[in-house]
C-alpha cells in the first residue's frame, strides 16, 4: 500500500514570551525549526499558517507573526494579490517590533510602506476584498487609521496597540 502525502506536523505552541530582537526573549526557534521541516512547498499548509501568523499578531507575538508570513510571502509569484497582502503584514509585524524596541521613527516608517502594500492588495482583491479570509477594506482602513495616529503624535510611539487581523 503506498503512503499518502507526508503529514504536517501540528503547529508549535506560542512561545512563553514574545520575542524581541536585542531586548527580551530568545529566537521562536521551535516555530523555525517546524517550518524549516514542513514537507513541500509551504502553499500545501497555507491556510493554516497564514491563520497561525493572524492569532500570534493579535498575541502580541510580532516577530513570530513575521516568520510565519514570510514563509509563505517567499513561495508566493510576484504581483499576486497575496503577495502584496503577505508583504503588507510582515511589514505591520515589523513596525510592531520597532515599537517595542523603542523606535517610533522605524515604526512610522514600516507602517506607511505596510499601508502601500496592503492597499495594492486591496486593489487586486476579488469583488469581496476579501483575501485569504482577510477582509482587506477593513485591515486597509484601521491600518491608515492608526498609521495617521502615529503621524499625529509625531512617531511618539503612543498611538496604541496595531489593529486586530483576526476576524471579530
Amino acid at each position: 500500500m503506498a503512503a499518502g502525502p507526508p503529514r504536517r506536523a501540528p503547529l508549535p505552541p506560542f512561545p512563553a514570551e514574545p520575542y524581541i530582537p536585542g531586548r527580551r526573549g530568545t529566537r521562536p526557534l521551535e516555530l523555525m525549526a517546524w517550518l524549516a521541516a514542513q514537507p513541500g512547498p509551504p502553499a500545501r499548509g497555507a491556510a493554516r499558517l497564514f491563520r497561525h501568523g493572524l492569532a500570534l499578531f493579535d498575541g502580541g507575538y510580532y516577530w513570530e507573526a513575521h516568520e510565519c508570513w514570510e514563509a509563505l510571502w517567499r513561495s508566493e509569484r510576484r504581483g499576486a494579490p497575496r503577495r502584496h497582502l503577505l508583504q503588507g503584514l510582515i511589514l505591520l509585524a515589523a513596525a510592531q517590533v520597532k515599537a517595542l524596541q523603542g523606535q517610533p521613527a522605524g515604526r512610522a516608517r514600516l507602517m506607511a510602506r505596510a499601508i502601500e502594500r496592503l492597499a495594492e492588495a486591496h486593489g487586486c482583491a476579488e469583488p469581496a476584498r476579501r483575501l485569504s479570509g482577510v477582509d482587506t477594506a477593513r485591515l486597509l482602513a484601521r491600518c491608515s487609521a492608526w498609521c495617521a495616529a502615529l503621524r499625529s503624535e509625531r512617531g511618539a510611539g503612543s498611538a496604541g496597540a496595531p489593529p486586530r487581523l483576526g476576524q471579530e
